[in-house]
């Protein structure tokens, strides 16, 4: 069953909770988890269920908290017993942290919620199982939480990212989801799915503003484009802001072929510029370690042009930047060191968006989805359409064999991001898997993300990773034999 995890766009993405599951929210101090369990306890009231916090906050802190985003109910529900609230203070943490073995921990934690509940949210959940014994607290927690019943939410204090205790590890690896949360500019936040069983179709970053009164909601709607078409002769001038002391000589090239450009390093220029005269785009050229900067900028200045912005960076983006910026108005983003191939289509595409409409209106070139397991001979023909087509830019095939059996083959469907124009088809021995617009390492992105789902004593199939145009006859080779 699932069931609301009370945070809208949370649930609008991710599809909700699954009943009986283990959710961590992991991420810094102040990123947004004490609110996510307070909607999530506010979620139960409304759903009728029986609730309980275990925590760091007497019962006065925690009706605060709620009190602050908007969420009423919660002190009722403690005064009418509907809610169980357990502080990691006096005897109750001593027994627990200090207890002889983990089953009498439990055992203390199952006596103090006064029998079962359908939720429980835990803050911070890392005191029940980083304690002096180890993976075998860990262990006893995991079977705890699932012989309890309950939908438990816990946060942790990491990014993830750096090396965790085993214990920590260990239950990270079990949990249902695990949800990163991170602050951005403006008193806005983002969400992003770093583990989730079954796996989702869009795992990127769910961005939501922290308001008094309403808690985590979607974002206020960006300043939209200007309405308009813009004419032919004013698509070809450019606007150029240069953020970065270098930009590839083959791309400068490039630009002064294609466009009238016009160049300036100062932001308040490129906004003067912008309101003076109609530009078919603009584009940010940054560094790296610039891109909040850049990201300003582009929110900015979408309400003065119709055209399409586009943030050209020297340096891999993370993927939360990126989110942000097409948050902020941005129509692409894209490295400096690409292959001019890809830079013209890309670019292309964007110049095209006008008053909104982010597609090549009547472009054949561009993909269809493809929800259906494709044959073999439809498989080739769509990837060689895709790889002489001068509009479509990159793609990376993954060739997978067929003794993977079913339940990868279906892992490896559920991921794809069909409405990019992924897929996934039959080829000569075995799968293919077609990411468009992605390179390698987003394929061994897409591979861990499928897997996920699956029992890891299996192992990871052996793969092989071909990335157009660089190796596209390697492509085509692979498809003939």
């Amino acid at each position: 069953m699932i069931i609301s995890s009370g945070v809208l766009p949370f649930d609008e993405r991710v599809g909700g909770l699954r009943a009986g599951g283990l959710y961590l929210l992991a991420g810094a101090p102040g990123a947004g988890k004490l609110a996510f369990l307070l909607h999530f306890l506010a979620a139960g009231l409304e759903a009728d269920e029986k609730l309980a916090f275990l925590g760091g906050h007497s019962p006065e802190e925690l009706f605060d908290r709620a009190a602050h985003w908007g969420l009423e109910g919660l002190d009722r529900a403690w005064r009418d017993g509907r809610l169980t609230v357990l502080g990691y203070r006096g005897e109750f943490p001593r027994r627990v942290l200090e207890a002889a073995g983990p089953d009498e921990a439990f055992e203390e934690l199952q006596e103090g919620l006064g029998g079962a509940v359908s939720r429980l949210a835990i803050d911070p959940g890392t005191l029940l199982w980083e304690t002096r014994a180890g993976t075998a607290m860990a262990g006893s927690f995991l079977q705890w939480q699932e012989s309890a019943g309950a939908t438990v939410a816990a946060t942790v204090v990491t990014d993830l990212e750096e090396d965790l205790p085993r214990s920590t590890d260990w239950v990270v690896q079990r949990a249902t989801g695990v949800f990163r949360f991170g602050r951005l500019p403006g008193g806005t936040g983002e969400i992003t799915v770093h583990q989730a069983r079954p796996p989702i179709a869009d795992p990127g970053p769910i961005i939501f503003e922290m308001k008094p009164g309403a808690g985590l909601t979607a974002p206020a709607a960006a300043t939209g484009r200007p309405g308009g078409i813009i004419a032919d002769a004013d698509r070809r001038r450019l606007l150029v802001l240069r953020m970065t002391e270098e930009v590839n000589e083959d791309v400068d090239d490039w630009f002064n072929r294609e466009y009238e450009v016009r160049q300036t390093r100062d932001p308040a220029e490129l906004e003067a510029l912008l309101r003076d005269g109609t530009w078919g785009g603009v584009c940010l050229a940054v560094e790296r370690s610039r891109i909040d900067e850049a990201i300003r900028i582009c929110h900015r200045v979408r309400g003065l042009t119709a055209g399409a912005i586009v943030v050209l960076s020297r340096g891999q983006l993370r993927s939360s930047d990126r989110a942000r910026a097409m948050e902020a108005g941005a129509d692409d983003i894209l490295r400096q060191d690409v292959v001019l191939r890809e830079l013209k289509s890309r670019f292309r595409r964007a110049a095209a968006v006008v008053a909104g409409d982010r597609t090549l209106p009547g472009d054949p070139d561009r993909p269809q989805p493809r929800r259906d397991l494709v044959e073999a001979a439809e498989f080739a023909a769509e990837v060689e359409r895709r790889l002489v087509s001068p509009a479509l830019g990159y793609l990376t095939v993954i060739l997978v064999p067929e003794s993977v059996g079913v339940e990868v083959l279906k892992a490896l469907r559920a991921s794809v991001r069909v409405g990019a124009g992924d897929f996934v088809g039959v080829v000569e021995d075995g799968y293919g898997v077609v990411l468009q617009d992605a390179r390698g390492r987003h394929a061994r992105i897409y591979m861990e993300r499928a897997l996920r789902s699956l029992d890891p004593s299996a192992g990871a199939p052996e793969v092989k990773i071909l990335t157009s145009p660089e190796e596209a006859d390697h492509i085509r080779s692979a498809l003939s034999a």
